[in-house]
């Protein structure tokens, strides 16, 4: 609900110190589909607490939609929302009528060697062209699965959340502690190859096309 943003914003006022509350924000992501008309673009905003997003919002203003969702926040049930409906991810399995969403960078997944090595990918391909409504689209039902080569930090803290909150499963590709986010530490061109699913019953399934990406890790750059 709307008290419930406000009241998030509200945790959010103060910052630093102990317990340490911050916010991430992507002003434009889908920055390339903005400049080129292409309406489908969101503005990204997370709530830190300890280190951890606690509360994501993502406006998505062309497709008039509008994300929220709490997750292990103070005082506040895990939920999801989109304008201002609860949400949950899809209970299919992976198979040819279900989606994986991938970014431009992910597209190594495609090549002949790796589906002559793992077999067919087990869903549909769309490319969106926004990290945080990649995710998102898993968190909606819309899809099982998002995979992002290049995200930075302010594309997954808003989904983070709302993914969770829906029912979905997070895996990050070097298995690195992306959060606790600590004070100081510097963010800025660190991507974090990441898969979210709509449950950890599935996860397993897609890691090996996550793993794909390994190889080309170090080489790839931020995404906009």
């Amino acid at each position: 609900s709307r008290n419930d943003i406000l009241e998030a914003i509200d945790l959010g006022t103060y910052e630093g110190g102990s317990p340490g509350r911050f916010w991430t924000l992507d002003p434009i992501d889908g920055t390339t589909n903005f400049a080129h008309g292409l309406p489908l673009w969101c503005v990204a905003l997370a709530l830190c607490y300890h280190g951890y997003p606690v509360f994501g919002y993502v406006a998505v203003p062309p497709l008039q939609q509008v994300f929220h969702g709490f997750y292990q926040a103070p005082h506040q049930a895990n939920a999801a929302y989109l304008n201002g409906q609860r949400i949950q991810t899809r209970s299919a399995q992976p198979g040819p009528q279900e989606f994986l969403s991938l970014c431009a960078r992910s597209t190594a997944v495609l090549s002949q060697e790796n589906l002559s090595t793992l077999g067919p990918i087990p869903a549909k391909i769309r490319m969106l062209g926004s990290a945080s409504y990649n995710f998102l689209t898993v968190a909606a039902g819309y899809t099982l699965a998002a995979m992002e080569k290049t995200p930075q930090i302010w594309d997954i803290a808003p989904a983070w959340p709302i993914v969770n909150a829906a029912g979905g499963d997070v895996v990050f590709l070097d298995r690195a502690a992306v959060f606790p986010l600590r004070p100081g530490q510097s963010l800025q061109d660190q991507p974090h190859p990441t898969l979210m699913t709509a449950s950890l019953g599935i996860t397993t399934q897609f890691l090996p096309w996550l793993a794909i990406l390994t190889s080309e890790h170090d080489a790839c750059f931020p995404e906009t």
